[in-house]
Formats: C-alpha cells, sequence, structure tokens
C-alpha cells in the first residue's frame, strides 16, 4: 500500500485516487474475513454432500454470470473519464445490455440445470434463485459511475451494507436448522438488496437513474469492445469453475462439497499476491518510462517477492491442512484435508500469474492474457476427465494446479512474452536483482 501512496503522491487525485483504494481494498478484507466465518458455519450445518449441491449450483450460475456482466466494467469507465458529458447515455446504454445479458444468463443456467444429471432433482430449484441474482446486477451499473468519479465509498458502504444483511440472513437461517433450498435464496436477497443500495446512494449525490437513456450508437460502441473482454473473463470463469461443474457431473454432490470446503480455505489466499501488484502498479508503470534497466529490476524484485510469500502461504497451509479442515467445518470434512494440502500450492502460481499478467499489460501483450487462459482450461478440462473418474476430489485438485502452472508459464510465444518467462525465472536465482 505504501507504493501506491508514494506513486500517486504528485498526481492531481493523490488525495482521492489513494481514498479509492484503501476503500476497495478494505472492502475485499471485509468480505474475505466475514466470509470466511459465516461460509465455513454454513458448509458446517449443511454437511459435505448439500454443502456440495449448493456448490455445485452456484459453480453454474459463475460460469454463466460472465455473460450478465458483458465484459463493460472497464470500457463503461474509460468512456465516461473521455466523455463526462455522454455518461447518462453511457451508463443507462450499460444498464439495458447488462440487463439483458441477466435475463440470458439467468437462461442459460437454468437450462444447464435441467439438462444435467442430478438424481434428486433439486439442482434447478437451487440455481433458480441464484442466477435470478444475476438480473439485478444490471444494478452495478451505478458502481461504474462512482468508479469513474473516484467517489467508491458509498459504492463500498451500499455493497457492504447488503453483504452484510445477507450473512445475517445465512446465520438465522443455520440457527433456524433451515432447509438447503433456503441458503440459495440469500444469494438473490443479497443482489437485491445490493441493487436497492447503490440506486440509494446514487441519490444521495442528487443523480437520477431516470436521467438515464439508451443510444444506439454507445450500445453499438459497448458490445464491440466488451465482446472481447466477456470471452477472456468467460475463459477466466471456466478456469476457475468448471472443476466444481465437472467433479459434480462426474463424481457426485458429496465430491463437489469435499472440493469445495478446501477450495474455500485455499482461494481466499489469492487475494494477497492481487493487493500486492495492484499497489505496485503505478510505480511499475513509471519506471517503464523512466529506466528500462531499473524497471526489469523492479519487476524481479517483485516476482521474487511474490514468490517467498505465495510459498510460505502455501506451504504454511499444506502442512496445517488438516488442522484448518477440523477447525473451520469439522469432522464431517475430514476428505477435505489432502485436497486442500494439494490445493494450496495453487497460490505460488496465482501469485506469479498476476505479476506476469501487470507486465503483459504494461508491455502492450494483454491479448497474451487470454491465450494463457484459454491454454490453462484446456488443460484443466482434460485432465479433470482423466483423474476426476480415478481420483475424485483429490485428482481435481492436480489437474488445477497443473493447469495454473501450465498457464502461468504460458509465455514462449514472442520475445516480449519470453523475456517476462525470463525475468520470472531469474527470481528463482538469490543473486541480486
Amino acid at each position: 500500500m505504501e507504493v501506491l501512496k508514494r506513486a500517486l503522491a504528485d498526481t492531481p487525485l493523490a488525495g482521492e485516487a489513494w481514498g479509492n483504494a484503501t476503500w476497495l481494498l478494505a472492502e475485499k478484507a471485509v468480505r474475505l474475513l466475514l466470509g470466511l466465518a459465516v461460509g465455513a458455519w454454513v458448509a458446517r450445518y449443511l454437511g459435505p454432500d448439500q454443502f456440495g449441491a449448493l456448490s455445485y449450483a452456484l459453480a453454474l450460475v459463475a460460469l454463466a454470470a460472465i455473460i450478465a456482466n458483458a465484459g463493460l466494467d472497464t470500457v463503461v469507465v474509460r468512456e465516461i473519464a473521455r466523455d463526462p458529458a455522454r455518461r447518462d447515455a453511457l451508463l443507462g446504454s450499460a444498464f439495458v445490455i447488462k440487463l439483458a445479458g441477466g435475463m440470458v444468463a439467468f437462461a442459460c443456467a437454468l437450462g444447464a440445470a435441467f439438462a444435467l444429471r442430478d438424481p434428486d432433482g433439486a439442482l434447478p430449484w437451487l440455481v433458480l434463485p441464484a442466477a435470478l441474482a444475476l438480473v439485478f446486477q444490471a444494478f452495478d451499473t451505478v458502481d461504474l459511475w462512482f468508479q469513474s468519479q473516484l467517489k467508491a465509498r458509498r459504492a463500498v458502504l451500499a455493497r457492504n451494507a447488503a453483504f452484510l444483511a445477507a450473512a445475517a440472513f445465512k446465520v438465522a437461517l443455520v440457527l433456524l436448522a433451515a432447509p438447503l433450498w433456503a441458503f440459495a435464496w440469500a444469494v438473490l436477497l443479497e443482489a437485491v438488496l445490493a441493487a436497492v443500495a447503490l440506486a440509494m446512494a446514487y441519490r444521495l449525490q442528487r443523480e437520477r437513474l431516470f436521467d438515464w437513456y439508451t443510444d444506439t450508437a454507445r450500445v453499438s460502441l459497448l458490445l464491440r469492445e466488451g465482446w472481447q473482454l466477456m470471452l477472456a473473463g468467460f475463459m477466466v470463469a471456466v478456469y476457475m469453475r468448471i472443476d466444481q461443474v465437472m467433479l459434480g457431473a462426474m463424481a457426485g454432490a458429496e465430491a463437489v462439497g469435499v472440493y469445495s470446503a478446501a477450495v474455500f480455505l485455499s482461494e481466499p489466499w489469492y487475494f494477497v499476491a492481487v493487493a500486492i501488484v495492484s499497489s505496485a502498479a503505478p510505480a511499475l508503470a513509471r519506471w517503464r518510462e523512466a529506466d528500462a534497466d531499473l524497471y526489469e529490476r523492479r519487476f524481479i524484485q517483485l516476482f521474487r517477492g511474490l514468490l517467498l510469500v505465495s510459498a510460505a502461504m502455501a506451504l504454511a497451509v499444506s502442512l496445517g491442512a488438516g488442522a484448518l479442515v477440523r477447525l473451520a467445518f469439522g469432522g464431517t470434512f475430514e476428505a477435505a484435508a489432502p485436497v486442500l494440502a494439494v490445493h494450496a500450492w495453487a497460490t505460488l502460481f496465482v501469485a506469479l500469474g498476476v505479476g506476469s499478467g501487470q507486465y503483459l499489460v504494461l508491455a502492450g501483450l494483454a491479448r497474451v492474457s487470454l491465450q494463457r487462459t484459454l491454454a490453462g482450461a484446456v488443460v484443466n478440462i482434460a485432465l479433470n476427465l482423466l483423474w476426476i473418474p480415478k481420483y475424485g476430489a483429490l485428482g481435481c485438485a492436480w489437474a488445477t494446479l497443473v493447469s495454473y502452472a501450465t498457464a502461468t508459464f504460458f509465455l514462449f510465444h514472442t520475445p516480449a512474452t519470453r523475456h517476462c518467462l525470463l525475468l520470472m525465472l531469474r527470481a528463482l536465482w538469490p543473486a541480486r536483482a
């Protein structure tokens, strides 16, 4: 965080940008800590089989969710910054696209739920409310305006209010011994409350949603640029969630519950790498323009730091997997311990992937990120087909680990990407950078 603060120190928006970043990181921290606590309690209450059924449903919805977003967020924020006078047309056009995308995503998720094998017939009724939440995510368009104005505080407070209410609802469901389907409705509740809270926050800024309008030219612009980002986002979603969907289809809900418990304790550590790289990004951009040699040394230092931090976290989680699983979920999830011991090492490749992704963005090679994700997704699907029938959830964890490593080191296409790979490899040596 100190790197980010220094990098912003001499810009005209220093105070606003620093405050904006602080609020965004604070939101992630709140969601991480409270989400872990409440999620573990819900999983302990439901048990591996029911928790697996819920996780299976949410994984299906997560795959469809990228359609609802339509890859617009970055484009909308950029266009508002470029042409503030057209902001109502941009916001109205983005809202309509997201609303339509949400409806399509809802239909896709529900259709997949009916098509997939489900002996109990409960999957569609778990997917229904969670997928309906995608329609209400059209109101996230309000958040794009807050981002463009560097006023994240109100949006963060609005979303966190909805998140806290949904968390309280889940706790109440556990205390009341509610059935499984009720927990799927908690997802819809959070989406509805977030939509209402964001609309209220926008109104408190003396802005009106009814001033938004649809402009054909803006719709065309957003769709033309957004589809590529949507495709990239879809590949990331496949990369991150296809394992749970395949595991559910091939091994059943209990296997998904065991695997999801391990992922639940492993994936939150990814946030550390994202925070480190995000904080360093402005300074790295400056060094790239000012001094090429210094830029390379700083990137090697960044890779080395990411390696050390992620390896330490992976080792700690892997060695303490059994104790962590018992503490969070109890004895009924004991089978998740060996899965967690393997999956924890994905943190290492995620950290390097985030760091190298930043290098590619600064080098104007963002398209390579899609190629890397595609390579990882193909390997993930292929290995899951081979290993899930033999090894179940543990095979799924190994498939994830190998696919993450594949995507991270998929950097041999061009001289520029090979140079990034070389910097990562140089970070493995303890010599001074």
